[in-house]
């Protein structure tokens, strides 16, 4: 029995608990405000006007959320240093470590929030690792590299949270043990910091997300970006997956079938089984896929070059779009040629050039190059890129390792470079750069053989404006901060003020091209890589939410002698687009549009997918349980009945393209 005198004992009770919230309070807090900072600065749930974002939270929402942000990341430290006190404690058979604790917390805490930062960087509410490795094209390291790169934007964030955690270990070190003292005798410190007051609230707060998931989505997916929400949530994630199949009622979507194993969110379907595995537009009845394309047959094709353009970032209305009367694009708009209803698959850069020039709807599909095609027909192959191709993999999936001769963005000048970021998602080069390399090549070009050249053009590219860029259709470009919502019409004209430069580009390859007499010998196809919604339906951005804005794409084919459906075409077919171009008899033509499945994240875990067909875009949202319909751009989605043909288009595609890659 401890002989001390009960009052030195009740002294160093208020002492020890006194200093527990003491040094909760001042390293916790910082850090918790450095992480709601963290989170507002890429989301911008409060405010909105974020990149691929959505509207922010409403007002009672948007009042809840600091609160319970910062209280369950204070209780997570509260919890977690206490914790950690005692084990030291027994471990070492010595008094103290409060602050020693609290130390190993916050360092691992603080690392946590940074890295956290910069691999969600740009991303809106749902983002998972899932479509992080999406945009880097299924290679993490890659994701990685990128976020490392990045990480020199957070640095006044850092310093400014280091020195409110430096003043918080002052206030420890001058007053620590007078205002552990006063704190200790106060009834709510007392009762927080036992035993049971920890175990009272941490059960609280490990209930607190079912009850948020009830009463607003929204606030649950705004916190879900919170270590400590997250932390909160496992307990009841494990606990309501009753099957231990991945799925339960905390985690979306939810498991339509809880006590069977076999069932549940994106598990595959067994072909008419009278099964619903899924939980998704009934039994699959069977597999639907057009065929694959074979070989291509020479003796059907004229030996006639070939030009595919790609845009970046290219909405589908631009041809046509005026600002205070002028074309945005007057090079397109004049060219003539036939227009295509294009469809982005995936509206981000890396599946969107696998679909143009792989003929696959995602990355993790196996297809087969364009470039490898026409080889087999004797072309020459080239490529002149704005953009890197190594990242995600490209050159790989395409066959751009194979050209003859390639230059992209890895391989220009670094000082010529549209941007400072020096990791391959941020190495961009202007299109005059581009324009000169390809020049180069037409002067030394074998004039025996037939071409197939691709050009990538990045002027389109977030935030629409470089130094150096030419203002014509705007008097100031908007700056990357002002860019928000209530600035649209800013945002617009400097967006279109890019697509202009864009199509400067396209006019002085057309020149190079008349040049050297090959204009009219050459099939040329122009096609974004997908869309940008700009706050249409309260997005910024593209890839995260289906949409014509996000995912219908500008395309002209040029010089061809076979007219292309007046149909929704996937940016998966473009290589039989090239190929019907070629065909010395319309009659040879293979089959092309008609209708475009698309998906967000991946292939075979969307959370949302789409079928376009004639009638519009329908939507299936699986985190949301919810039907929408667009019947075309302009008109925002709204509501609508089931349609089982959409989820069976999917299946089909899972089943018969990606299963046997899981």
């Amino acid at each position: 029995m401890d002989a001390r005198p009960q009052a030195q004992q009740t002294d160093e009770d208020r002492r020890t608990r006194g200093g527990l919230v003491l040094v909760v309070l001042a390293l916790g807090l910082p850090l918790a405000l450095y992480d709601f900072v963290l989170i507002e600065r890429k989301f911008s749930l409060l405010t909105g006007g974020g990149f691929l974002q959505r509207h922010p939270l409403a007002p009672g929402e948007a009042m809840v959320f600091p609160l319970l942000f910062v209280a369950q990341a204070l209780l997570l430290f509260l919890t977690v240093t206490a914790v950690l006190r005692w084990v030291l404690r027994k471990l070492t058979r010595r008094a103290g470590w409060t602050r020693a604790a609290a130390a190993v917390y916050a360092l691992v805490y603080f690392l946590t929030i940074t890295v956290q930062f910069e691999v969600y960087r740009r991303f809106r509410d749902g983002m998972d690792l899932a479509l992080a490795r999406e945009l880097g094209g299924g290679d993490l390291g890659t994701v990685l590299a990128y976020v490392r790169e990045e990480l020199m934007g957070l640095f006044p964030l850092v310093v400014g949270a280091a020195a409110a955690v430096v003043a918080g270990v002052w206030v420890l070190k001058r007053y620590g043990t007078r205002l552990g003292t006063a704190l200790g005798g106060k009834r709510w410190v007392r009762w927080c910091t036992s035993r049971r007051g920890l175990v009272t609230l941490n059960l609280l707060f490990v209930a607190m997300p079912l009850l948020i998931l009830v009463l607003s989505q929204a606030l649950d997916r705004a916190l879900a970006h919170s270590v400590a929400h997250r932390a909160y949530r496992l307990p009841g994630v494990y606990a309501t997956d009753f099957d231990r199949d991945g799925y339960g009622l905390l985690v979306r979507p939810v498991d339509q079938a809880p006590f069977d194993g076999a069932r549940h969110p994106y598990a595959l379907e067994v072909v008419g089984n009278d099964v619903d595995e899924n939980g998704v537009g009934g039994d699959l009845p069977s597999v639907q896929l057009r065929p694959l394309v074979g070989a291509w047959d020479a003796s059907k094709l004229l030996p006639r070059n070939v030009l595919v353009i790609v845009l970046e970032s290219a909405r589908h209305d631009l041809i046509d779009a005026r600002v205070d009367g002028q074309p945005v694009m007057p090079t397109l708009a004049r060219a003539g040629g036939a227009r295509l209803n294009l469809i982005a698959h995936v509206g981000f850069t890396v599946p969107g050039i696998c679909s143009i020039l792989a003929g696959t709807l995602s990355p993790a599909e196996a297809g087969t190059p364009l470039f490898d095609r026409v080889r087999a027909l004797g072309y020459e192959t080239v490529v002149f890129s704005g953009q890197a191709e190594n990242f995600g993999g490209v050159a790989r999936r395409t066959g751009m390792d194979r050209v003859d001769i390639r230059w992209d963005a890895d391989r220009f000048p670094p000082e010529l470079r549209m941007y400072g970021g020096t990791s391959h998602a941020a190495l961009m080069m202007p299109a005059h750069v581009v324009r000169k390399k390809f020049a180069a090549w037409l002067e030394l070009r074998d004039p025996s053989r037939p071409f197939l050249a691709y050009v990538n053009i990045q002027e389109m590219h977030f935030p629409y404006h470089y130094s150096g860029m030419r203002a014509v259709l705007v008097d100031r470009a908007i700056p990357r901060a002002e860019i928000a919502e209530d600035q649209r019409a800013w945002l617009e004209r400097t967006y279109r003020n890019a697509a202009h430069a864009a199509d400067r580009a396209v006019k002085g390859i057309f020149e190079l091209l008349t040049e050297k007499q090959l204009l009219d010998d050459t099939v040329i196809l122009i096609t974004g890589d997908h869309g940008e919604e700009l706050y249409d339906n309260g997005f910024l951005g593209h890839g995260v939410d289906l949409s014509f804005e996000q995912n219908a794409t500008l395309g002209l084919l040029l010089n061809s002698g076979w007219t292309p459906p007046d149909a929704p075409i996937g940016l998966s077919e473009l290589g039989t687009v090239i190929h019907n171009a070629l065909l010395r008899e319309a009659s040879d033509a293979l089959p092309v549009g008609g209708e475009v499945l698309c998906f967000t994240g991946r292939g075979l875990k969307p959370r949302q997918i789409a079928r376009v067909d004639a009638q519009g875009m329908t939507r299936y949202d699986f985190s949301k349980d919810a039907w929408t319909h667009q019947p075309r751009p302009g008109v925002p989605p709204a509501p609508t009945q089931p349609r089982p043909g959409v989820v069976h288009a999917w299946e089909s595609y899972v089943l018969g393209r990606l299963s046997a890659k899981q």
